[in-house]
C-alpha cells in the first residue's frame, strides 16, 4: 500500500517499510506479450532505424553545406 508521503506499508503489519529497502523476490513482467504488442515492438525498432538514418543524413548534409 503506498502512502502519500512516499512510503509503503506492509500489509501483515501495517508498519512502514524502512528506507531503501531491497525486494528479495522476483517481480514478475508487467506486459503480455500479445501480438499487438510484438508490432509495436517491430515498429518501434523500424521508427528507430529511419530516425537514425535521418540524423546521421542530416549530419552529413551539413559537413557538406
Amino acid at each position: 500500500m503506498f502512502l502519500a508521503n512516499g512510503y509503503f506499508l506492509r500489509n501483515s503489519d501495517k508498519e512502514s517499510i524502512k528506507y531503501k529497502y531491497v525486494c528479495s523476490v522476483m517481480i514478475p513482467p508487467q506486459l503480455v506479450m500479445t501480438g499487438a504488442i510484438l508490432k509495436m515492438e517491430t515498429m518501434s525498432k523500424a521508427a528507430a532505424g529511419s530516425m537514425n538514418y535521418m540524423m546521421y543524413g542530416n549530419i552529413g548534409l551539413q559537413i557538406f553545406l
